[in-house]
């Protein structure tokens, strides 16, 4: 799962020029993970609320599917899953009604992050008008991952505090 995280954040760094950049590493990390669910579709807001490993603290709302209703959660920053929002207006939008979106089953191997209604194989634009909300997963069509790609990307460290050890390789 690491090799492939880091293969979806070369690809993304291969692709991207850095003025386009307007998420954080933590949040491009979060949109682009996945889990595979047993159903063939698996609806956003019938995911289990999950705040992720994270230590952070940053209120959200998530949609809870026992009393049909959007509730505020502590997120700690960085994982969790697509049952997670801004606002309660947005859970409202996405997860109250008619309004349904999907998240499809698929292998952690092969994964990327693209809008909803993008063509197949489309990949996604981080920018302003993009929302975590309107990201589903699906199968990467661009072949497997060059080594020598994440070997050529400069070290990150990220924006959280926690001293995790690392290691990279200074190219």
């Amino acid at each position: 799962m690491k090799n492939v995280l880091l293969f979806l954040v070369a690809l993304w760094a291969a692709t991207e020029s850095s003025a386009e950049r307007t998420h954080s590493y933590t949040e491009q990390l979060r949109m682009l993970r996945t889990e595979t669910y047993e159903e063939n579709k698996t609806v956003i807001c019938e995911l289990p609320v999950d705040a992720g490993p994270c230590n952070g603290y940053y209120p959200k709302y998530y949609f809870n599917t026992t009393e049909r209703t959007c509730k505020e959660f502590i997120y700690g920053g960085c994982y969790g899953n697509l049952n997670n929002f801004e606002t309660i207006a947005e859970c409202q939008k996405v997860c109250v009604g008619e309004s349904r979106k999907f998240v499809p089953k698929v292998s952690a191997r092969n994964l990327i992050a693209t809008e909803l209604g993008a063509e197949p194989g489309e990949s996604m634009k981080f920018g302003p008008k993009v929302s975590p909300r309107n990201l589903i997963a699906t199968e990467l069509r661009a072949g497997p991952a060059q080594e020598s790609d994440v070997c050529k990307l400069p070290k990150e460290k990220g924006p959280c505090k926690a001293y995790l050890p690392r290691y990279y390789y200074d190219s």
